[in-house]
């Protein structure tokens, strides 16, 4: 049974917990992530090329953009870059950075004023927001039924509880949009058709 249910042109949208294995890690990301967790694998694989030490240098240095990462673990996981109230379940486990020098390569920028760093900041945070909907469960897919019957549409990997923000409502009324004029499309050379034919008996 979905979660939630969107009516649109007659069909209905159903909405339900994707739970294939997603990974916004495996994307093309623009910050690393590196986590240190006794009990859980976090980050990107690459996690056994750094130290905790490596981790101090970096978020010390002034030749990187860094925010910390942390871990809330109490029926689920949840991670975030500012830090949770809970101090007991709750702590800090690793850190999102990348170098100027990528930086001024992928933007093409000579120099990194205080506005350009809030803006890779805000993005490196971007990214730990989607990381967080993988690990919390925050993945959805959707079905799309016409009078109760699935019709054989549906898609999944859609990160977030927002499904307009994620594109989960847009890609899913595009394929109702699609089909509609298809259908539309065959109605008209039908139509077509039999005029033509019409013409020819005269």
């Amino acid at each position: 049974m979905s979660i939630e249910t969107v009516e649109y042109r007659g069909y209905e949208i159903k909405i339900d917990i994707d739970c294939s294995e997603v990974n916004p890690r495996e994307y093309d990301n623009l910050g690393t992530m590196i986590c240190f967790h006794r009990n859980y694998k976090l980050g990107d694989e690459n996690i056994n090329d750094y130290t905790v030490e490596d981790i101090m240098e970096i978020e010390n240095s002034k030749d990187y953009v860094s925010l910390p990462l942390y871990l809330y673990d109490h029926s689920g996981i949840t991670m975030n870059t500012t830090g949770f109230t809970c101090r007991f379940d709750s702590g800090r486990i690793g850190l999102i950075f990348v170098s100027k020098e990528r930086i001024r390569e992928e933007y093409g920028w000579k120099n990194l004023t205080s506005k350009r760093v809030k803006r890779i900041e805000g993005h490196l945070k971007g990214e730990v927001e989607l990381y967080n909907c993988c690990i919390s469960g925050q993945v959805y897919w959707y079905d799309i039924e016409k009078d109760g019957e699935d019709i054989g549409q549906s898609c999944g990997g859609f990160l977030g509880y927002d499904h307009e923000k994620s594109g989960l409502i847009e890609c899913a009324e595009e394929t109702i949009d699609n089909i509609l004029h298809e259908q539309e499309k065959i109605e008209t050379e039908e139509n077509n058709n039999g005029v033509q034919l019409e013409l020819n008996l005269l």
